[in-house]
Order: C-alpha cells, then structure tokens, then sequence
C-alpha cells in the first residue's frame, strides 16, 4: 500500500474472534479504501485462521490512458448544430474499451450525460445544451472496470429565434426514431432555452413515457434524469 499498513485503508474489521458462546460468520469481507491501490502492483491477502491459512494475489488493473477527444465542429448553436464527439488513442492492456460522453461543469463534475456506456468511441450528431465554453468529456473504461477521461471544449452559442418551435420540431423528430441518447440531449438543450411554460411541460411529457419504451437500466438511469431534470426545474422555476 501506498505508505500504509492494511489496518489504515481497511473498511472492515480485519480480525474476527470466536468465543465459546459465539458462532463465526459464513463470510469474512474485505472492503479497502478506494485510491488505496497502486495501479499495476500485485499485492497478496492472506486470511489466517487457527489452524489454516489461505492468500489471494491480486493485479491491480491500470486505467486507460492518453485518450484523445474531439468534437466536430468546435462552434455551434444549440438545437441546431449537431455535433459529433470522437475518442481515440487510449492506451490500454484489457479490451475493449467502452465510452461513456458527458458534459461537465467548470470544477469537472458530472453536468449531463449525453450517452451512456458503448463500444463506439463516437458520438454523432450530438445536440449541446448552449454554454461557451462548454466542457466535454469521454470516460473510456476497460474489462476489469478502470476508467480513464479524456477533455475538450466547444462554444455552444442559444438559439435566438424560433426557440418553442424548433425544440417542439426536434424533440417529436428525436422521439419519432426512438433514439434515446438523442431525445434526452434534445430535452435538456431545449429545457435552456424555451420561453412558454407549455412547451416546458412538452418536454416533460416525451420524457416522461420514454422510461418505458427505452427501458432503462443501470447506467442508462444518469443519462435519462440528467435529462428530466432539465424541464422539470425550468418549468418550476417559471411557475414560482
């Protein structure tokens, strides 16, 4: 470990005792600290009982790394430009790598999820909520589970014109072809811009519903509430 003993990093007791009235438990967990690791050292468990002993080696895995990620093209119009996210040049020993694309805020916290986890390491035709600049992000991750991210900016400039009818034209659009990823992008870009409570509630009502044509599951649940939030706080905001 990284300058410290097992007993600084564990997040479980690391001894058990047995009483005369006591019955020792079936299974004996280890939890350690996450970032207690160092990744690609092998490291040995070994659990000691009175009589016996057992050890485990373990390879920690090593995160992608090097990643590149671009978007085509650098400068648009929300709810107009579609934009295409690309990754490549991750360096890694355990294929396939998977991607996940998202927006973050300007501290490298989550915003939204544009889509979730999928071996193509492109995003086309993307549509960004309006920010300049706009932080973009692709974690790429491997078969034992480690993640890398790669970053890049766009400057996603509002709509100004025609604002209700081109997010009620392209959301019906996104919808109509049951793409999932596109209808939530459209929904939470729209949410931004729309002037009339009516529209608002629109965006709510697509969303709504697509829980169950989609079928949501796992990490695909970030994707559709980053998006469903969205018009649900605009839409309360206007009413208060």
């Amino acid at each position: 470990f990284e300058d410290a003993a097992l007993s600084d990093v564990a997040l479980t007791p690391l001894v058990v005792m047995r009483t005369s009235y006591s019955v020792l438990p079936r299974q004996f967990p280890l939890s350690i600290r996450p970032g207690s690791l160092v990744e690609g050292a092998t490291y040995r468990f070994e659990l000691v009982a009175q009589q016996a002993s057992a050890f485990i080696d373990v390879v920690v895995a090593v995160a992608p790394v090097a990643g590149l990620l671009e978007v085509r093209p650098a400068i648009g119009v929300s709810l107009i430009t579609n934009f295409t996210l690309s990754s490549s040049n991750w360096a890694t020993a355990n294929l396939p790598l998977k991607y996940r694309f998202e927006t973050r805020r300007e501290d490298g916290r989550v915003n939204r999820v544009l889509r979730t986890v999928e071996l193509d390491p492109e995003l086309r035709d993307a549509v960004l909520v309006a920010a300049n600049p706009s932080y973009l992000a692709c974690v790429a991750i491997d078969t034992l589970g480690a993640w890398g991210e790669a970053t890049t900016t766009a400057s996603v400039f509002p709509l100004q014109d025609n604002v209700d009818a081109v997010a009620n034209e392209t959301i019906t659009a996104a919808s109509a072809v049951f793409n999932k990823a596109l209808v939530c992008q459209v929904a939470a870009a729209a949410a931004d811009l729309v002037s009339t409570t009516s529209t608002q509630e629109a965006l709510v009502d697509v969303l709504i519903p697509s829980w169950d044509i989609y079928d949501f599951g796992g990490d695909q649940f970030s994707e559709f509430a980053s998006a469903l939030v969205a018009p649900i706080t605009r839409a309360t905001a206007s009413i208060l």
